[in-house]
């Protein structure tokens, strides 16, 4: 059997890592897109958080003023 010849290795190699680099590439861009979505998600989860946390405060709020007031009567 013969031996391929150095052209014919240096062939499959480039195919190869051609192959190689656009998998890389598409993996990069789905780790990206993921990426992306879960930002999207924090973003969101922070602002519902936030809204939560000053509705929760303004409860506190009206709480300790009708204390206050029911102390001082």
């Amino acid at each position: 059997m013969q031996m391929p010849s150095n052209e014919v290795i240096l062939w499959i190699l480039l195919v190869g890592s051609v192959i190689f680099n656009i998998a890389l590439i598409y993996d990069s861009k789905q780790l990206y897109k993921q990426l992306k979505e879960e930002k999207a998600r924090s973003k969101d989860y922070k602002a519902e958080t936030d809204l939560s946390w000053r509705e929760f405060r303004k409860k506190v709020s009206v709480i300790q003023q009708i204390r206050a007031l029911v102390k001082d009567q």
